[in-house]
């Protein structure tokens, strides 16, 4: 966790998966005009074999998930 330039950074990294070898990433919020804009950045590199394309399905749907759900706290929060 980061503050900076008026936004904040939050930055993670895998500590240990049965199913990655790595996935680090980072969400970036910081003023944009009269609301705000977000940076969301995942990196995952699944372990090899049939794990790997278990994994990427799996980190998809998580991916596409996080979004919808940053997507609708955000649209819920400019409506108050």
């Amino acid at each position: 966790y980061s503050e900076s330039d008026g936004g904040v950074t939050v930055k993670w990294k895998l500590l240990k998966s049965a199913m990655a070898d790595v996935s680090d990433g980072s969400l970036r919020v910081e003023p944009y005009n009269n609301g705000s804009i977000l940076r969301y950045v995942n990196y995952v590199k699944p372990k090899g074999g049939f794990i790997a394309g278990v994994a990427k399905g799996a980190a998809l749907d998580s991916v596409k998930n996080t979004v919808s759900a940053l997507k609708a706290e955000a649209e819920k929060r400019a409506k108050r």
